[in-house]
């Protein structure tokens, strides 16, 4: 990573353009019981609404919570707000249900078609919602589709781009492509920094987890991996791989997408209707935007009735998703604050280095060495492929961190503080120290409490404790209880409005 003198320079004599960068969190956790197994009962009502609350939500299944921050210029008002969503989710679970702390998993049914999918309600959205689910259910197997993880939303302040001279948004968007470029080329660091999960219950029936080996306690996992969510236990489409997203435009991006949203994949089109529902949105590689298994992706907000390519396309991006990082166990809220510094020191780091056009020979690179770094990260001899040579990845990641050491001094100076500086030197000790990273911690924790499903109960019945402390305030309460009723409500209205036939809205739904 070579940073970009021009950007360094005008970001560096102003460094307060930064100083509000924008974040939000979107954390996905599954419920379970007091014993580890999945919880089977829907969404709680006590929780809202699935398909219309504003932050507390369910991904794939109606077990698997999905808890979303608004945007914060700080990263601690971020993680203040996804604790108090913590709180209220912890006080309306059922008598002795749990959110599961890792990203792997909990004890899953022996028949993965036991596993509940989301429920949204008779509305056209909310069906919709569920017939997507029953395709990635169909397509990929339910099991995959229990992993859970962090969504890290990033984006640029308008003082940022005053700095630089930017008003156009065609130009801001040649910038977030820079980014991803870059994000691409070098997220293998993020993934051997904040991979949390090397390890599995033998539970976890995933068609490509024979190559798992058995480990404590009934356990599964590789000795030296990092994150298995982004292996091709977890989050893989071979389907998706025919691709070739290119992010060299925004034009190229939504030009490779597009046949992938359009045209019918033939191992998909045997999932046709059974007694009127539909078994999938579509019969393309992708049924929506979302199915998309990128570790970064661009967006922008568009309306509820309007293609997501069609606002990149025409309004360039608002915001990038980062989509590699796993649930931190230890942490209550899933995610450190010392870990949003360094994803926002990263981040920073992609945007002021130079970002070369990128191909199709290096987009396979890319890929190998994630796979790579996610089953086999922490062996010491592990060599990554480093501009067409290979390279350790002890000294691949220092040069990488060298970009990273001079974006940390810009927040520090923008936020007059040490922590994002703090956070580098951490990071930068631990491509040292393979079992000093997140991944071998949790291996280590994991054979003394003799399984990873006592590691993880352990942890969730602590991080209850930790959050019963300190309750949400009377102001915070009443705001999350006029949210619930306001959800529901919502959601009743939409239901009892009229509507289109589905198959006339699914038809406008997947149009591109």
């Amino acid at each position: 990573m070579k940073i970009d003198k021009n950007i360094f320079s005008r970001i560096e004599t102003n460094p307060s353009c930064v100083s509000k960068l924008k974040r939000g969190i979107e954390k996905e956790s599954l419920r379970c019981s007091g014993s580890g197994d999945l919880s089977l009962t829907p969404h709680p009502d006590a929780l809202g609404s699935a398909l219309t609350h504003s932050w507390i939500t369910t991904d794939f299944s109606e077990a698997q919570l999905e808890l979303i921050t608004s945007v914060h210029p700080k990263a601690a008002e971020c993680l203040d707000e996804l604790n108090d969503i913590h709180r209220f989710v912890w006080e309306n679970l059922a008598r002795g249900e749990a959110i599961w702390p890792s990203s792997m998993p909990c004890i899953l049914p022996k028949d993965p078609e036991d596993i509940p999918i989301g429920f949204y309600g008779t509305s056209n959205a909310g069906i919709a919602k569920t017939v997507y689910r029953r395709g990635l259910g169909n397509r990929y197997g339910k099991t995959m589709q229990m992993v859970s993880g962090i969504h890290y939303n990033f984006s640029f302040p308008e003082s940022f781009w005053r700095t630089l001279g930017i008003t156009h948004e065609p130009i801001k968007t040649s910038v977030y492509l820079g980014m991803m470029r870059n994000f691409r080329r070098y997220s293998w660091l993020l993934i051997y920094l904040f991979g949390g999960s090397p390890v599995a219950d033998s539970s976890f029936k995933h068609k490509d987890a024979s190559s798992l080996m058995e480990m404590a306690g009934g356990s599964v996992g590789l000795p030296f991996a990092t994150c298995l969510r982004m292996s091709d236990v977890g989050y893989v489409s071979a389907a998706q791989e025919n691709l070739e997203i290119s992010y060299n435009s925004i034009e190229a991006y939504c030009e490779a997408l597009t046949p992938g949203l359009t045209e019918a994949y033939e191992p998909y089109r045997q999932f046709k209707p059974i007694d009127g529902n539909y078994q999938q949105l579509n019969d393309a590689i992708l049924q929506i935007e979302n199915e998309f298994y990128s570790n970064i992706r661009p967006k922008r907000t568009s309306s509820s009735n309007r293609r997501p390519i069609y606002a990149l396309r025409e309004n360039g991006i608002e915001y990038l998703e980062v989509r590699c990082i796993d649930l931190d166990p230890f942490e209550a809220r899933g995610i450190s604050a010392e870990a949003c510094y360094f994803i926002d020191t990263f981040l920073l780091a992609c945007a002021i280095s130079e970002s070369p056009l990128d191909s199709p020979k290096e987009l396979s690179s890319m890929d190998k060495n994630q796979k790579l770094v996610a089953t086999t990260g922490r062996d010491e001899q592990l060599r990554l492929s480093r501009e067409g040579r290979s390279s350790l990845l002890q000294e691949y990641a220092k040069d990488v961190l060298d970009a990273c050491s001079a974006a940390a001094e810009i927040l520090d100076n923008a936020n007059k503080t040490r922590a994002y500086s703090d956070s580098f030197q951490k990071r930068f000790a631990q491509t040292r120290e393979p079992e000093t990273t997140l991944s071998s911690q949790i291996l280590d924790a994991v054979r003394k409490s003799g399984s990873f499903i006592d590691f993880s109960l352990d942890l969730a019945n602590q991080h209850l404790k930790t959050l019963s402390t300190n309750p949400l305030s009377k102001i915070r309460q009443e705001i999350h209880d006029k949210e619930v009723k306001r959800s529901l409500r919502t959601q009743k209205e939409l239901e009892q409005s009229p509507e289109a036939p589905f198959d006339k809205f699914l038809a406008d739904y997947v149009a591109v």
